[in-house]
């Protein structure tokens, strides 16, 4: 949203040896990923759903140009870490899981998958703000559930999963 900033603030701690990682969702122009990839050390990269369908309800928007960034970012030679954020019964199905380790494997600059477990910290802020909470009631998965998804991702690919 603000990417003439990101730019230049990206560019200027480059330049100054400062190490500069992105945290995206994905969803921008690819001429915007083609400008600042140069200007980025490491992405760290949502991959929220599986599937255009259940893309479109969790994000509002469709999951096809987001994977085509993704795989973008990956032909210009980026480093990435793919950021796997599971809900329990929303997103954390064995297709997404394999859809993720699918990804790890065919993208050369991925170098880890991290496994982000659902948390409910923000519920507060948006209670606050008057924001509706989309998972209102959803439970935190347990050390268990989350190790089990590490571990199955784990077992598709040679990538690093924590």
């Amino acid at each position: 949203l603000q990417f003439a900033f990101l730019k230049e603030l990206c560019g200027a701690a480059k330049a100054s040896g400062v190490h500069v990682a992105l945290d995206t969702s994905g969803e921008a122009a690819a001429d915007a990923f083609r400008e600042i990839a140069p200007r980025i050390d490491l992405f760290l990269f949502d991959v929220k759903a599986t599937g255009d369908a259940v893309h479109r309800k969790l994000t509002g928007v469709p999951a096809e140009p987001i994977l085509a960034n993704l795989r973008l970012l990956d032909s210009l030679g980026a480093r990435i870490h793919l950021r796997c954020p599971l809900v329990p019964g929303v997103n954390d199905s064995e297709e997404h899981l394999r859809h993720v380790a699918r990804l790890a494997e065919e993208l050369q600059g991925v170098e880890e998958v991290l496994v982000e477990p659902y948390h409910r910290l923000g519920e507060e802020k948006y209670a606050r703000f008057g924001i509706p909470l989309a998972l209102s009631g959803v439970d935190e998965p347990s050390p268990d559930l989350v190790s089990r998804w590490r571990s199955r991702i784990a077992a598709l690919t040679h990538k690093r999963v924590r």
